[in-house]
């Protein structure tokens, strides 16, 4: 808010969804937690896409191991930045997203 940037919050997936289906003018940018309640990451980004196809996703976590104990890549138009991070690095990752 203090950059000029719109911003709605929602507390679970399903009330972002609701959200944005409420809502005339696109959205660009989910920032979200890694892990969710309810509904998996990349769902919730398929279905926002689905209306906005050009959103982009940054997801927010202290871990993120896949598998085999390595860090997953996050999906195009998606970012990940692990905790704890500085306000610096947040508005340089959302700036990156949005020129994108």
């Amino acid at each position: 808010r203090k950059r000029g940037l719109s911003v709605w919050e929602a507390f679970t997936p399903g009330e972002a969804i609701r959200l944005a289906e409420s809502r005339l003018d696109p959205i660009d940018l989910l920032i979200a937690d890694f892990d969710m309640p309810e509904v998996d990451r990349s769902e919730l980004c398929r279905v926002l896409r689905a209306r906005d196809p050009g959103l982009r996703c940054l997801f927010l976590s202290e871990s993120m191991p896949n598998r085999h104990g390595r860090h997953e890549q996050p999906a195009a138009k998606a970012r990940f930045i692990q905790m704890p991070f500085g306000l610096v690095l947040l508005a340089s990752v959302v700036d990156e997203l949005l020129s994108r």
